[in-house]
């Protein structure tokens, strides 16, 4: 039950990262390419921390190859060129730590003492993941569902749509 409630938690951080990062600077991909990053990319997170968990591999380094991999995967499998698949797995990964600190741990440690609890109790991966994310969240709904551009890549002639 726990690795379905991980995977599930992976899958909704990468497409929320996938969409909103993408839809901050205006490049809006369709749900069908948005799913496609989301299970590659959250299988990739679910890996590299199960890679680290079992090699008893202090937390740290996998956040700089979980960004390399992201940069990849909006890369080959988003379409987008290295500069704006960088400018969304930054924006993105700013916007999970804003979650963290600020939704994230002030929440739990409401309802626990012991954040240890997050990773053993059904519902408290899925319940973290939720409000990690929280303002990605927030940024799909806005950049994404409602179209309101943050920073227009597209008239600064970066991205592929702006080239013809």
């Amino acid at each position: 039950m726990l690795l379905i409630e991980q995977l599930l938690e992976h899958w909704m951080e990468a497409f929320l990262m996938s969409s909103a990062g993408l839809s901050f600077f205006g490049i809006r991909l369709r749900y069908k390419k948005l799913i496609l990053i989301g299970v590659i990319y959250g299988m990739i997170i679910y890996w590299v921390r199960w890679f680290y968990i079992e090699n008893g591999i202090p937390f740290g380094t996998h956040s700089l190859i979980l960004a390399g991999s992201f940069i990849l995967v909006l890369r080959f499998v988003g379409n987008q060129n290295y500069l704006v698949s960088t400018l969304a797995t930054l924006t993105s990964y700013l916007f999970i730590i804003w979650g963290e600190v600020v939704v994230f741990l002030p929440v739990m440690k409401i309802f626990t003492k012991d954040l240890s609890v997050v990773g053993t109790k059904p519902g408290y991966y899925i319940l973290g993941g939720t409000l990690t994310c929280a303002f990605l969240i927030v940024l799909f709904i806005v950049c994404y569902i409602y179209k309101k551009t943050i920073i227009n890549l597209n008239a600064l002639n970066v991205t592929k749509e702006s080239r013809g």
